[in-house]
């Protein structure tokens, strides 16, 4: 399992608001015949969703961070409404 920067704009980590550099994919390209990848933040260790690709590492990342990004806008919404995320 590998480790390297996304290049996608990333939302905040929906937990601590730590952005940019702090954030980290981890992608294990042998999975099942496949592809997977989560956003891992590691400033406090909260881990995105996991998503798995059988077409190439690129569709796992591109998921995986849209599933980063969806947490973390409802957790910003969430935010403006007094909820905790």
């Amino acid at each position: 399992m590998g480790s390297d920067t996304v290049t996608e704009e990333l939302k905040p980590c929906p937990f601590c608001s730590t952005s940019g550099e702090e954030r980290l994919y981890e992608l294990s390209s042998r999975f099942d015949g496949g592809h997977i990848a989560h956003i891992h933040c590691t400033h406090c260790g909260c881990d995105g969703p996991s998503k798995y690709s059988g077409a190439d590492e690129h569709a796992a990342i591109r998921d995986a961070a849209a599933a980063w990004n969806r947490r973390a806008a409802a957790a910003l919404a969430g935010t403006a409404t007094g909820e905790k995320p």
